[in-house]
């Protein structure tokens, strides 16, 4: 609460241009800063609901993804396939979320006796050989994606960091980044190319009732941006 000698009529007035100044037509230093501020509550949202499903958690919401196949894993590591193991390879940091990672050759005989051993007890419990082989890698290779480092949907990372805040320290707007002002309207998001695709298999944003959450808290973070202001221009 603050104190002020204005009369009435002129905290209505002063009230009503912060608002018509954060959120209305009237263009200018705080409606631009109220935009950055909701576009920085959205991209910190979006990009932590991301991360987290990458590395195989779930959400604010307790959403995950469906993890990658052993396969996609093998390819990722650079092994190639069970018959073509290939050569391993290093995964840039980028990948893996800061930390490059090279199976060694101790770990990768460890997956795959692993792997022979399940394939026997599914075999001799009824189930067919290529249905024992896809069962048997998920729970070998499947199972390491975090001993791995291989997060999920994260490749050249150009798509998870589109959806990252702070573009810079001069505010500009990262490659793939969407943060639009048109009348009242916002819109942030991302138009990195694949998205919609990554999308249909694995969604990045959450249904719209839990959108709402997000805008929800944008809403109260520009609201506490008004009252500042307000109180600053009642003193």
């Amino acid at each position: 609460m603050v104190r002020t000698t204005k009369p009435a009529w002129a905290v209505a007035q002063i009230t009503a241009d912060v608002v018509d100044e954060a959120i209305g037509q009237t263009g200018g230093p705080l409606r631009e800063e109220s935009f950055f501020m909701m576009g920085e509550a959205f991209f910190t949202s979006a990009h932590t609901a991301y991360l987290a499903k990458s590395h195989g958690q779930a959400d604010e919401f307790g959403d995950t993804w469906r993890p990658l196949a052993a396969s996609t894993i093998r390819e990722k590591l650079g092994l190639g396939s069970i018959r073509d193991p290939g050569t391993p390879r290093p995964i840039s940091p980028s990948v893996t979320g800061g930390t490059a990672f090279i199976p060694d050759a101790s770990r990768r005989q460890e997956w795959t006796e692993r792997r022979d051993n399940f394939v026997a007890q599914m075999i001799s419990s009824g189930m067919t050989p290529n249905d024992a082989k896809t069962k048997a890698n998920d729970l070998t290779w499947g199972a390491n994606i975090a001993a791995a480092g291989v997060p999920i949907n994260v490749d050249t990372g150009l798509l998870a960091n589109s959806l990252a805040p702070g573009g810079g320290g001069d505010r500009s707007v990262r490659q793939g980044q969407v943060r639009q002002m048109v009348g009242q309207t916002m819109t942030f998001g991302t138009d990195v190319d694949y998205a919609a695709s990554v999308h249909e298999r694995r969604p990045i944003l959450p249904d719209t009732d839990k959108m709402v959450v997000w805008v929800r808290r944008g809403l109260d973070i520009v609201t506490n941006l008004v009252k500042q202001e307000i109180e600053d221009r009642l003193r």
